[in-house]
């Protein structure tokens, strides 16, 4: 699939990110997993969305958040009051046991909620981690914390492509009107806006449904999914 030239991209760590993170990675060369942005209870960094005989389902893990406003998500600790990881494995086996891959990754993915997890980001990672392996995406990626960059808006997003050598940003057509082009041409970095549009895949349970998290995709087409990742034009 096609890279564009030293192209870089960014996103906050998902849990079980959906597809459009990964189209988005797929047309980079360099992706940043931005955990050390502030955390918001309204996304999905803590959540994924399942496809069931019910239709589309949230998977929350829950977290600790009281006293805690501002946080960053590298700090959130995930809250083991309830079991989640045992509800979140037995639904995805409930659900996926029969998809046509799923057996190709369950000792994987059970190996994942078998371990308890302190940092919400952490896990997340991992299944940043395992879904980047399994899809073959060839980005290299790494979490932007490790850089500790002080700047904010555009201008995090600049020194991060001259951390990278990235000379183009690919970014979601939503984010044009927040971004400040200029800023983006001063540092010779050039914009790529894309819109995605999941295209159908085979999936259980009567009609398609879009936007679930990318382990859908892959429980359903194996060693075809990355190909469904693939921008219906070159950006």
């Amino acid at each position: 699939m096609p890279i564009s030239v030293h192209a870089f991209a960014a996103q906050p760590p998902n849990y079980f990110p959906s597809m459009s993170c990964f189209f988005k990675a797929a047309q980079a060369q360099n992706f940043v997993l931005a955990d050390d942005l502030q955390f918001t209870t309204h996304g999905e960094g803590n959540r994924m969305r399942i496809k069931t005989n019910e239709g589309a389902m949230w998977l929350t893990v829950p977290v600790l958040t009281k006293g805690k406003a501002g946080q960053l998500i590298k700090d959130v600790q995930i809250d083991h009051a309830l079991n989640w990881r045992q509800k979140h494995w037995k639904t995805l086996r409930c659900h996926y046991g029969r998809a046509p891959y799923f057996e190709k990754y369950a000792d994987h993915l059970e190996k994942i909620f078998r371990r308890e997890w302190k940092y919400l980001a952490d896990l997340n990672v991992v299944t940043f981690e395992f879904l980047h392996r399994e899809l073959k995406l060839r980005c290299t990626w790494q979490r932007s914390s490790l850089w500790e960059i002080s700047a904010g808006g555009a201008d995090r997003i600049v020194e991060m492509g001259r951390r990278l050598g990235g000379k183009r940003y690919v970014t979601a057509s939503a984010n044009k009107k927040i971004l400040h082009e200029e800023k983006f041409a001063e540092a010779g970095i050039a914009l790529t806006y894309f819109d995605f549009a999941p295209r159908p895949y085979h999936q259980q349970y009567g009609a398609f449904v879009p936007n679930l998290t990318a382990l859908d995709l892959l429980c359903n087409e194996g060693e075809d999914a990355q190909s469904f990742l693939a921008p219906h034009e070159r950006i």
